[in-house]
């Protein structure tokens, strides 16, 4: 089973390609903010502050060691400061947009989206009503509890 590390170490791996600079730009754009040509551009900030939150919400000045970049967790807090919330939530939308048209059919059962499956198992003393009500197992040792109870739960959410 893969780990979270793992999982945010793969993101960090392939963070340039979906934040993309045209991507970005565009943001700004439709929200009709300037910015200045700085080493913190808003490519940089968006990317960096998406490190931040991968990385547990870290303090500003290890965002500083996650970069190659060299600047200061001054500059980097005076900067994010700055990040509009708008541009923020439309690469939010836009992201989360292009990652449900790539994973439409994944994961799916019967048409729907698998949310969550669990199961649970619970062996009983064999006794005759319990012998009525549950099957015999195949493989059985003498003497030992023979009834068992499995129940496997699915939480799904309707087609799209």
């Amino acid at each position: 089973m893969a780990s979270i590390t793992s999982a945010v170490d793969r993101v960090e791996d392939e963070l340039p390609q979906p934040i993309s600079e045209a991507l970005v730009n565009q943001a700004y754009e439709s929200a009709q903010h300037r910015w200045r040509q700085r080493l913190l551009t808003p490519v940089v900030m968006v990317r960096l502050f998406v490190l931040q939150v991968l990385w547990g919400n870290v303090s500003c000045r290890t965002v500083t060691h996650l970069s190659e970049l060299v600047f200061t967790a001054q500059a980097y807090g005076k900067a994010r400061v700055k990040l509009p919330v708008e541009v923020l939530r439309s690469i939010a939308v836009r992201l989360t947009h292009e990652a449900r048209q790539k994973t439409q059919d994944f994961g799916r059962w019967k048409g729907h989206r698998v949310l969550h499956i669990d199961g649970t198992g619970l062996s009983m003393l064999d006794e005759r009503t319990l012998q009525q009500t549950y099957a015999q197992p195949v493989v059985r040792n003498a003497g030992a509890a023979s009834r068992s109870c499995t129940c496997c739960g699915c939480l799904m959410r309707p087609r799209d």
